[in-house]
């Protein structure tokens, strides 16, 4: 089983809307705009962000809008996390992709998910990386992006 992972730009303002919708996701369709596609399976980014925070101290996991993502997550039944402005002024350089490597990347997968998946799965999580960079450098003060992956 696979699962999709999506960026979805957003205005900050529209964030007390999306905490009561009844319908989270068709507020996202209706005010979003996707601002990264990753074509790999979106359980790979769930490995992707433990490896940024532990390895990198890049803590994308947990936000100002850190409440919000937990009840969507309750609400949705799926995993959401919210990127700021303050999350791309911190990281955003850390995240440039001529500082990762496939091979370090593909052995932290295969550490963390008990796995031996060969070389693609190092492509994927640079793919995730330069997804995430993307996605960060769309922020500005008025918007946040919403991640997920379900």
């Amino acid at each position: 089983m696979s699962a999709i992972a999506s960026f979805v730009l957003l205005p900050q303002d529209v964030l007390p809307t999306l905490r009561s919708a009844a319908s989270p996701t068709n507020l996202l369709s209706a005010r979003g705009k996707t601002v990264a596609h990753y074509r790999w399976s979106g359980y790979v980014m769930v490995t992707l962000l433990p490896y940024l925070a532990q390895r990198r101290q890049v803590d994308l996991m947990k936000s100002e809008e850190h409440e919000l993502a937990v009840e969507l997550c309750r609400k949705m039944r799926s995993t959401y996390f919210i990127f700021t402005n303050t999350q791309k002024e911190k990281y955003l350089s850390l995240l440039a992709i001529d500082l990762f490597s496939k091979d370090e990347l593909r052995d932290y997968f295969n550490h963390f998910n008990g796995a031996r998946e060969s070389d693609m799965i190092g492509e994927a999580m640079l793919d995730g990386v330069r997804a995430l960079h993307q996605s960060l450098a769309s922020l500005d003060a008025n918007s946040v992006i919403v991640f997920s992956v379900g």
